[in-house]
């Protein structure tokens, strides 16, 4: 196991790739500030922060996109009742859950319970109660929400570079005024 001075990244941290995609998105997008836990969530995910995931559960405490419409919890926050890891203690076997929607889905890293096309990424849609694969990993998966919508999208992230699109997504101390569908814990 890593300790978290292995974890932590500072040449290479995978939050500015996140900023960045967050300064050319199509989509609303929310960092929420990451809690006073954030170093026991590293510990527990073992994702250095250089990877997406471990900047979401270090640097942040979740990210919200399109409304809130998208989740990905973090290291912890009010606006998102979990922590990445603790999301997936005794609910996952073979599979790491990364994101919930609002309709009652969820994103989960397959870890070969779903499929041979182990660290790509599955939906499990709530109207067929089936896990669907999505032929992307979990880093295209971010970054192709912030472009191309949370609902009904399953396109990695293409043509960023050189996009002229305001920013439409924020950092923030405060908790935005959201409504979540089922806002509790799965």
């Amino acid at each position: 196991m890593r300790n978290l001075n292995e974890l932590i990244d500072i040449r290479d941290p995978g939050i500015e790739k996140i900023r960045e995609w967050m300064r050319e998105a199509i989509n609303d997008c929310v960092l929420l500030p990451p809690s006073e836990h954030r170093g026991e969530v590293l510990l527990q995910t073992q994702v250095t922060t250089r990877s997406t995931m471990g900047a979401i559960a270090y640097e942040t405490g979740g990210v919200l996109v399109d409304g809130g419409w998208l989740r990905f919890p973090g290291s912890g926050h009010p606006n998102i009742s979990r922590t990445l890891p603790d999301w997936n203690k005794s609910r996952s076997n073979g599979y790491y859950l990364v994101a919930d929607d609002a309709a009652g889905g969820f994103f989960a890293i397959n870890g070969g319970a779903l499929g041979t096309d182990v660290k790509n990424m599955y939906y499990w849609a709530p109207d067929s109660l089936e896990w669907r694969p999505m032929n992307i990993g979990f880093t295209d998966f971010l970054c192709g929400r912030f472009q191309n919508g949370s609902r009904n999208s399953t396109n990695p992230c293409v043509g960023l570079r050189g996009a002229k699109i305001p920013p439409r997504c924020q950092e923030t101390n405060v908790s935005p005024s959201i409504h979540f569908f089922g806002q509790g814990d799965r």
